[in-house]
């Protein structure tokens, strides 16, 4: 049964037309980064990626649930009455509990390494499972949800049953919940960005460490060589995980805030709503972060991206021209020693230090 779609309020539709525009580009680009990551899957036969997958699709769906409010409160979809349910019940918690989850799997990232660092063969022995990497998805999950809880009591339909965008149910809020907000802002923002601060300097540290061990072995040069290789790699990993971590706080710190002084009255109010509009805009890049930073540190990544990017070009280049290849390289072999060199090349392909279980073997061999 269609349900009547109210005339939203004129922040709430700038709200909504913006959050809107950016989870539709966001969208985009989430796809392509996880056809590219499923394709270097591929080609890495018997090395999985599993966090690095999950990452990707938990940002993709974050990114459709932000955009499926906008469809609904601009009456682009016909709503129902189970949308509306949807979007008055359970949207808010959907929204923030993917928010929050992505940024567990970001510290799940950061602790996977710490272990791989300081106990590589403990690493080696359990962490590299799949049964325990499964268990640290369920675990971020669990928190998400837990730390997420708060928001159920918002956004009650209304006894019409209209759509009314952002129609709270807690205008009048006891003290109690209001601790139990701020318990909330502190473990969906604050809790894991302190963590991942502290573990990824933590790790750029032993990183540092073994590299002034390296320096001394200034006589062992074959071993030193090694050493570097590795060195290089890891050192690497280690800055991406500080990245990762200081821009998440910088990106969804002030959002922490934003969410605790939310009120009834701010729903409305035009400065709030522009301020909603950026923290939106800055946790929707940060959720495509990961693809700017694989695009930048892995030659792999950044070709195969290069290659979908110029595919319709080049179609419309090779239009008439049957002798012109107008496909993309996606799915065949690497031809040339060089390039086969290249898709095996453990050192300069982040992925597989990062994200297959073998890499604790194969960065501490």
């Amino acid at each position: 049964m269609a349900v009547e779609c109210a005339e939203p309020i004129l922040m709430v539709y700038i709200r909504r037309v913006c959050d809107l525009t950016m989870a539709t580009v966001g969208c985009i680009l989430s796809v392509l980064h996880l056809v590219i990551v499923l394709w270097i899957c591929r080609k890495r036969k018997g090395r999985k990626f599993d966090y690095l997958l999950i990452m990707s699709a938990f940002s993709l769906l974050t990114l459709m649930v932000l955009a499926s409010a906008g469809l609904l409160d601009l009456c682009i979809i016909p709503s129902t009455a189970a949308l509306s349910f949807y979007r008055h019940r359970i949207w808010l918690f959907a929204l923030n509990t993917l928010y929050c989850l992505c940024g567990y799997m970001v510290l799940v990232v950061c602790i996977d390494r710490c272990i791989a660092l300081h106990s590589p063969i403990h690493y080696i022995e359990t962490f590299s499972r799949l049964r325990i990497r499964v268990l640290f998805v369920i675990a971020s999950v669990l928190i998400a949800c837990l730390t997420n809880a708060k928001w159920f009591n918002f956004n009650q339909l209304a006894p019409s049953a209209t759509v009314s965008p952002n129609a709270s149910g807690t205008s009048e809020q006891s003290s109690w919940y209001e601790a139990v907000n701020a318990l909330s802002c502190l473990g969906q923002y604050y809790i894991p960005g302190i963590l991942m601060l502290g573990i990824s300097v933590k790790n750029l540290r032993k990183v540092s460490e073994v590299r002034a061990i390296d320096m001394t072995m200034k006589s062992k040069n074959a071993i030193r060589l090694n050493r570097t290789l590795k060195e290089e790699s890891q050192e690497t990993i280690a800055r991406i995980c500080v990245l990762l971590a200081f821009c998440y706080c910088f990106l969804n710190w002030p959002n922490g805030i934003w969410d605790f002084i939310y009120t009834d009255a701010r729903n409305q109010d035009f400065y709030y709503g522009i301020g909603q509009i950026i923290m939106n805009f800055a946790q929707a890049f940060n959720l495509l972060l990961n693809m700017f930073i694989f695009a930048y540190s892995s030659r792999i990544y950044r070709r195969k991206l290069v290659d979908i990017l110029k595919w319709p070009f080049v179609r419309i280049g090779c239009k008439g021209n049957k002798n012109c290849r107008a496909t993309v390289p996606l799915t065949r072999e690497a031809t040339s020693q060089s390039e086969q060199h290249t898709v095996d090349e453990p050192v300069d392909d982040l992925f597989s230090a990062l994200f297959h279980h073998s890499a604790g073997a194969q960065d501490f061999q």
